[in-house]
């Protein structure tokens, strides 16, 4: 997961030119003294702060998670020893909501993440999840680099095109290939793109 969120943020800085306006949240040993645990808290701090510091009007949020995720729709937040809060989409959507912040991509690479996009989706807002909310997605185990659509969307597709939803068709369609010639259960990546924010993204 690490390694796919460096790769996330090398790409939006390379491709959108997001270096100086992105923040990193991550548990892992290796992170401890450079950057903020991905907590629950932390994560709210930083909707937060983002809501308070960007043109809430103009400006477009794009906010990337990668972790595990469970049949009941839990991101898993975690770094043993501490007893880390999972964050649900519920609790996702409050926190966004309260932030203020309107116009926003999310992208949760994670297994049973299509459970996210009913709660969170509206008219200002594109989700994208690396499988539908019933289905697991693959490249989590133990010894894998990068999950399967963590490499097939930023790798390969935003390297291609700088639509997100462009990169989204061509992701699935890889992931899908791959899954067929290895006789894996689909994972089946979902999108939602609300008509404002399509329209939003379009002009730019």
């Amino acid at each position: 997961f690490l390694n796919e969120l460096d790769l996330a943020r090398r790409i939006m800085g390379e491709r959108f030119d997001t270096e100086g306006r992105a923040i990193t949240l991550a548990n892992h040993a290796s992170t401890l003294a450079t950057l903020p645990l991905a907590t629950g808290t932390n994560l709210r701090a930083a909707l937060e702060y983002l809501g308070e510091t960007i043109d809430v009007e103009e400006d477009i949020v794009v906010l990337f998670l990668t972790t595990h995720g469970s049949p009941n729709h839990e991101l898993a937040f975690e770094m043993p020893p501490l007893a880390l809060t999972q964050v649900n989409p519920t609790a996702l959507s409050r926190m966004i909501a309260d932030s203020g912040i309107k116009w926003k991509v999310i992208v949760v690479s994670a297994c049973y993440s299509g459970g996210f996009i009913e709660p969170l989706k509206d008219d200002h807002t594109l989700i994208i999840t690396a499988s539908d909310a019933a289905n697991t997605s693959f490249g989590c185990e133990p010894g894998s680099q990068i999950t399967w659509f963590g490499q097939a969307f930023f790798d390969e597709a935003l390297r291609a095109t700088r639509s997100f939803s462009t990169a989204f068709g061509l992701a699935r369609n890889s992931v899908q290939e791959r899954e067929k010639s290895g006789g894996y259960t689909p994972s089946n990546p979902q999108m939602h793109l609300g008509g404002a924010m399509k329209a939003k993204l379009e002009a730019l």
